[in-house]
């Protein structure tokens, strides 16, 4: 690739920027990217106003202008991935597109929205009143990590600012409707593990309702796709990107 880009990735829940880390080298490595910004949502991004996705949007989309970055890609795992989402619908001029990873599009149901936000509850209350140890030994025991690599969640956040994200971050909170989430013309790819069943049924569903970008499943993966099959999510993001800049050199 002859011309590079600038790459911003978000974490999931619990973890930390270091899951980016080995990726982002690759890929500046192999010249798909050349500059790097990948925060740590709860410390560089945690100042700054959280009390709803609108708002963390905003001050994030401020933020990356900083930077002065030129249309970066977007990439976001998990709860990064639904960050990622929420920051392109608001502004996707500010963006060459987003890789999402793991990532739900957003819950309308209203069956499903009240589910979701029992089991919310349920956890903000277990990371407020519990230890460390006992909450992310039952924060692993769920189904949705079974298939996939096992990996803590982080000690050095409190269980309090993990409660606080767990309710402002929801999945149920998103700064755009779902008119708006298939509209979105944005250049998109969603990465989902073949062994995690239900982000597999998730985006098969929006791929079916003709949701916007495209879904690449990663073989031997379940939810911790970047851990458990890296080499593959980064061959599909170099090749997304490459297919991107060589499309624009076509138009001129």
């Amino acid at each position: 690739m002859s011309k590079s880009s600038a790459f911003i990735a978000l974490h999931g829940f619990g973890g930390s920027p270091e899951i980016f880390y080995k990726l982002a080298e690759n890929l500046k490595l192999r010249k798909a990217i050349d500059e790097i910004w990948i925060p740590d949502l709860f410390k560089d991004l945690w100042s700054i106003n959280t009390s709803t996705v609108q708002q963390w949007v905003d001050s994030f989309l401020e933020e990356a202008k900083i930077r002065k970055f030129q249309k970066p890609w977007i990439v976001g795992y998990s709860m990064g991935a639904r960050l990622a989402l929420n920051a392109l619908i608001s502004s996707p001029q500010s963006f060459e597109g987003a890789i999402l990873i793991s990532g739900a599009p957003g819950i309308w149901d209203k069956d499903a929205i009240k589910e979701r936000e029992n089991f919310e509850n349920l956890w903000s209350e277990r990371f407020s009143s519990l230890e460390y140890e006992e909450y992310n030994t039952l924060w692993q025991k769920q189904e949705i990590f079974s298939s996939t690599k096992s990996k803590n969640l982080r000690n050095d956040v409190s269980g309090q600012i993990l409660a606080q994200a767990m309710i402002s971050w929801s999945t149920c909170r998103h700064v755009f409707s779902k008119n708006q989430l298939l509209d979105c013309s944005a250049k998109i790819i969603w990465l989902a593990g073949e062994d995690d069943k239900k982000y597999v049924k998730i985006l098969s569903d929006l791929m079916k309702e003709r949701g916007p970008g495209e879904l690449k499943l990663i073989s031997g993966a379940g939810h911790r796709l970047l851990e458990d099959n890296p080499k593959q999510v980064e061959n599909i993001i170099f090749d997304f990107i490459k297919v991107s800049r060589d499309f624009k050199k076509e138009l001129g």
